[in-house]
């Protein structure tokens, strides 16, 4: 029963397991892989996406908060499924979303672009992390405060205010944010004189 519980675990690190009598139980190598900075799919990654496409968006967003590196074969996994992203609420992609953001690297959050994971369902963050303001938008983000409207403004650096609140309606965000968002990133804009 364990070992069918987790091998349907997302990622190895993920399914360790733990009682009295047994100890640890890690059928899928995962205190290696966690000694080893390894975000990796149990068995098949494809399968484990299949179960579920948020587990795409999971893998990067662990990897931001830990600082760990995407296993090879995980990784093609997900750029071969990523347009399975669309059948997921956007609900749950913004949770995801949000915490890559507010993590230790918000930068992480390219990985996104990179996989083909925002192509579908994000065009505007989308086509801003493929453009030549890529670096801007990444250096902004990593020196910018962990507080959630200044690192989603930070995010839509190079997009215009209704670019951001429309993709942030979108995500279903709370009017406040999309507000608070969208009224930073037109400040932003602006030319303050040295006075």
């Amino acid at each position: 029963k364990l070992a069918g519980d987790l091998s349907r675990r997302d990622f190895t690190v993920n399914a360790i397991a733990y009682n009295d009598q047994r100890g640890y139980v890690d059928m899928f190598g995962g205190m290696e892989d966690i000694k080893k900075a390894i975000i990796k799919g149990v068995g098949e990654p494809s399968k484990r996406f299949q179960e579920d496409a948020l587990r795409m968006m999971r893998a990067i967003r662990f990897s931001a908060q830990l600082g760990f590196t995407i296993d090879e074969a995980t990784w093609n996994a997900i750029k071969k499924l990523s347009p399975s992203i669309s059948k997921i609420s956007m609900e749950r992609v913004h949770v995801e979303l949000g915490k890559t953001l507010m993590s230790a690297h918000p930068d992480y959050v390219a990985q996104y672009s990179e996989a083909g994971l925002f192509a579908p369902i994000l065009p505007v963050i989308d086509n801003a992390l493929k453009s030549r303001y890529k670096r801007k938008i990444l250096a902004t983000l990593q020196h910018t405060p962990d507080n959630i409207y200044l690192r989603y403004a930070a995010l839509f650096i190079t997009s215009t205010p209704d670019e951001a609140a429309k993709t942030l309606r979108a995500l279903k965000l709370d009017n406040k944010t999309v507000n608070t968002v969208s009224k930073l990133v037109e400040l932003s804009k602006m030319d303050i004189e040295e006075t």
